[in-house]
């Protein structure tokens, strides 16, 4: 991911800049407000890590411009000065997460791994609310499994008829997730019946 780190404090930003590029994460450092909004309007950013204390700002003051430059972002706020007044005032005024300062790695980590699958889930939602012409197959069902594979193509073929389709099966195997995903692959040019066995 792109992150972008905003503390006044040179050492915290070595210091997080080497945590999260030992991670694979692309890191950008702003020392100020003025420097990161400027990075903001010039390069998408997935992720910032915001110190609640500036020595000119307010980090609560600055969630807001951030948010307003870039809604999607998360916004992760990192302090020394932890409350809960706090965290629950930057939550309800955007921020995705709070953490204490210093914070270890593997806290970085546990909050990345969780903003990545929140975008994730929002990009699912996103995809299914545009109503994707994607085929409802191809990115809801797939299988390395050679014997899958072929199922998975049978069911393409047997969406396009108006065939009466059996699906075999134990209960807990996904004969109903693959009965919609073939209703849907159909649309209304195909009404299907559907036997469970």
């Amino acid at each position: 991911m792109r992150i972008l780190i905003i503390d006044d404090e040179k050492n915290i930003r070595v210091a997080l800049t080497a945590a999260l590029e030992s991670m694979g994460h692309e890191v950008t450092t702003a020392a100020n407000g003025a420097l990161a909004l400027h990075a903001l309007r010039h390069t998408v950013f997935e992720v910032v890590l915001l110190d609640l204390r500036l020595s000119q700002e307010s980090g609560l003051e600055l969630l807001d411009d951030i948010l307003g430059i870039s809604p999607r972002i998360s916004v992760i706020l990192v302090t020394a000065f932890a409350s809960i007044d706090t965290a629950v005032a930057a939550i309800k005024r955007g921020a995705f997460d709070y953490l204490p300062k210093p914070c270890v790695p593997e806290q970085l980590r546990q909050v990345l791994e969780r903003v990545e699958q929140t975008r994730k889930l929002e990009n699912r939602v996103a995809e299914l609310e545009s109503g994707s012409t994607a085929s409802p197959l191809e990115y809801t069902m797939s299988s390395e499994s050679p014997r899958m594979q072929k199922a998975l193509e049978i069911a393409f073929k047997a969406a396009e008829s108006d065939a009466t389709i059996l699906l075999l099966g134990e209960s807990g195997t996904g004969k109903n997730v693959l009965a919609k995903a073939i209703s849907r692959l159909a649309g209304a040019s195909h009404d299907h019946e559907f036997i469970f066995a």
